[in-house]
């Protein structure tokens, strides 16, 4: 699965801004699911050309915040993905895309998005497939909608440490090159809110493969008023997003 998945980053890279794309990677599609699984039934997609955002569903809690029938608009990742098609030239599809970490195709997903308000249950099995994951060169981005300390936040962190028992999360500098792949991003302003001016991150052989933050971006990409910095503060979550993206299928 390791070689797959690195394979599948490699050509990836194409997507950059820059490259020139000609046909399918066939990336990932999302999962069909049945009528036992509340609020994911009719996501099922066709494998389509370009970068897929992939949101992951977990037990436990409201996986599927900020979705585009849980929400605002276009939903999270659907008016992110239209920024990522309007300010650069990666390959993509601006639509919803959510995927368990029991299926095989998790392994080609470069970009795995976790969020959500309350608890996070991860059998050992999809513990032991995320873990592989990050190592075979993926990028989970956690984004925590109720703030630190409670909620998702202690529930996500209490699950990371059974994914990487010796790897705890450490802030990120501001030199961090996440910060500066696309958009030059020196200040941390917030999602919706701003709760820690820095974001929280795991890395293996100099490659950051877990991002984390308790700002709620996810809530800014759907619309919701940012406070206290306004517009301003949204735009910054948005190019947080496509640096997010650009650092993901370049390193």
């Amino acid at each position: 699965m390791s070689e797959r998945a690195l394979s599948r980053r490699d050509l990836l890279k194409a997507l950059v801004v820059g490259a020139s794309v000609y046909g399918p990677l066939s990336p990932l599609s999302a999962l069909a699911q049945d009528s036992s699984d509340e609020g994911i039934t009719g996501l099922l997609k066709e494998p389509e050309a370009g970068f897929v955002f992939a949101r992951l569903w977990y037990q436990g809690g409201d996986w599927n915040t900020d979705m585009r029938d849980k929400g605002l608009k276009g939903g999270s990742e659907i008016n992110l993905l239209e920024r990522v098609l309007a300010e650069t030239t990666i390959k993509t599809q601006a639509r919803e895309t959510v995927v368990r970490l029991t299926d095989p195709l998790v392994f080609t997903a470069p970009f795995l998005y976790i969020t959500g308000h309350g608890k996070v249950w991860l059998t050992d099995e999809e513990v032991a497939n995320l873990r592989s994951v990050l190592e075979a060169g993926g990028f989970l981005f956690a984004d925590a909608c109720n703030g630190k300390g409670a909620g998702f936040d202690a529930n996500f962190r209490a699950a990371l440490r059974r994914v990487f028992p010796d790897r705890p999360l450490q802030p990120l500098p501001m030199s961090h090159p996440l910060f500066h792949c696309f958009y030059d991003v020196n200040t941390i302003l917030g999602g919706d809110k701003l709760i820690d001016p820095f974001m929280e991150g795991i890395e293996i052989d100099g490659r950051l493969v877990v991002l984390h933050t308790v700002n709620d971006l996810g809530c800014a990409w759907e619309g919701h008023p940012c406070r206290p910095h306004g517009e301003e503060q949204r735009d910054q979550a948005f190019r947080l997003g496509i640096n997010m993206i650009v650092y993901a299928l370049t390193h």
